[in-house]
């Protein structure tokens, strides 16, 4: 059980980094538009990028 749940996680995890990938992409208008929260999104990005590197 252990396993699958496991594999459920990193199945979210590459999924969010798929998004935060993303979000990489945004134009910098629509950026300005999310304000904090974009600002919020690409400190989880690295966050996940950190914590990635260690699973």
């Amino acid at each position: 059980q252990s396993i699958i749940r496991e594999e459920e996680q990193r199945t979210a995890l590459t999924e969010i980094w798929s998004v935060m990938n993303w979000m990489q992409t945004v134009p910098q208008e629509t950026a300005d538009q999310l304000g904090p929260s974009y600002r919020a999104l690409k400190r989880a990005h690295s966050n996940l990028h950190r914590y990635w590197a260690d699973v």
